[in-house]
């Protein structure tokens, strides 16, 4: 879960002297700062569109992931039939999230191989697309003694899977063919397309120019299940977790705080407009919300960054567990007053979001100013020197 909203260290620094010496370039800053954000003339507010844009993209990608990963679930047909499951999404997150994984791992008891699963909703960039696959097997399969300790499977080899949309496997193919005619790699990229016109199914695609059907096709009974029509998810119990580990702060947010709204309804469950710590990592340790294999590390690290940057929106405080009875070692908090109004559930979640996301699009638009005067400034001072 990460959505930069600070300048780095150097751009600050070197912002700050900048603002210190030269006031017109203070002013510069918040013109393009107005600008943006559609406050002046002619202009429409830029940083709210792609703040939009992107929390939907990260939507669009959390919904392939999660009709993937259903098909393996362990209520699932091939599970029953062929013992592959779901090892869990987004492995090594526990690590660092900042690790190159792919967005799910797939395990069988008795193989020595796992299938490392990326799922790409959009395809926009189909080569770069392949290039992570690679890299985050690689990842994987240096990470093999820590997955095996916290999933169970010991394996030393992998299969590599690209997931699309079946409207956009056309784009994977070429990719997929291009890389093959011009590096010959060594392991195959192997590509799942979900279809959703009619029934949603999961399906293997062999058909490529560079290779042969059955060099598409995984060496284990999930060719015979994922060829021909597919596997039909609707015929899979979904998984339907809430986020993934790293899905968009804003995703994460809202899916806690529903549950966490949701479970202080009631006249005898405390007062709505508070809540702790306690109760927002309850809900994301649990893989039935989550579908990790570590959800308490994981929980412990999404609680806390979600709790901070909401303190720092200046959207929740700390409040004093006396007052609710509670001792003086629960962390409890309640929504700032001034920015999170409401007394019921709806009213409390709506101006939440309403907040978070107006407070995300300023600090975006504060950023993208700094740096863009820094940018300026720099070209600037250096033209001065070159004359």
């Amino acid at each position: 879960m990460c959505d930069e909203v600070a300048p780095d260290d150097d751009v600050a620094e070197i912002y700050s002297y900048i603002e210190d010496n030269y006031p017109r370039w203070r002013d510069r800053k918040e013109e393009i700062k107005e600008e943006s954000l559609g406050q002046t003339e002619d202009t429409e507010n830029a940083i709210k569109k792609r703040v939009e844009k992107a929390i939907k993209i990260e939507q669009n990608h959390d919904d392939l992931l999660d009709s993937t990963i259903t098909a393996f679930g362990p209520t699932s047909t091939i599970f029953d039939e062929t013992e592959w499951k779901l090892l869990g999404a987004e492995p090594l997150y526990e690590i660092d999230p900042g690790l190159r994984n792919p967005d799910a791992i797939i395990g069988h008891d008795d193989r020595d191989t796992i299938v490392t699963v990326e799922c790409k909703s959009g395809l926009s960039s189909p080569r770069n697309a392949l290039a992570q696959i690679r890299d985050a097997a690689d990842i994987v399969l240096d990470h093999a003694d820590h997955l095996e300790s916290k999933t169970g499977i010991s394996f030393d080899s992998v299969e590599r899977v690209l997931c699309v949309p079946g409207q956009k496997a056309w784009r994977a193919i070429e990719a997929i063919e291009a890389e093959e005619s011009e590096e010959n790699p060594d392991e195959p990229i192997y590509l799942w397309k979900l279809n959703r016109f009619q029934d949603e199914t999961l399906q293997l695609h062999q058909q490529f120019d560079t290779r042969t059907e059955s060099e598409s096709a995984h060496e284990s009974r999930l060719a015979e299940m994922l060829t021909g029509d597919g596997i039909p998810i609707a015929d899979c119990p979904l998984l339907t977790p809430s986020f993934f580990p790293d899905s968009h702060p804003f995703t994460v947010m809202e899916h806690t705080f529903s549950e966490v709204l949701w479970n202080r309804t009631g006249e005898d469950n405390g007062s709505i407009r508070k809540f702790t710590r306690t109760e927002v990592h309850n809900f994301i340790d649990d893989q039935e919300n989550v579908p990790h294999y570590d959800t308490e590390v994981v929980a412990d690290m999404l609680t806390e960054e979600l709790l901070t940057k909401l303190s720092d929106f200046g959207l929740i405080e700390e409040a004093d567990p006396s007052e609710e009875g509670m001792g003086s070692s629960v962390e409890i908090y309640r929504y700032d007053e001034d920015s999170v109004s409401g007394q019921s559930m709806d009213t409390i979640l709506a101006t939440l979001k309403e907040e978070y996301q107006s407070e995300l699009i300023e600090r975006k638009a504060e950023r993208e100013a700094i740096e863009q005067t820094v940018e300026e400034f720099l070209d600037d001072q250096s033209s001065f020197d070159d004359y």
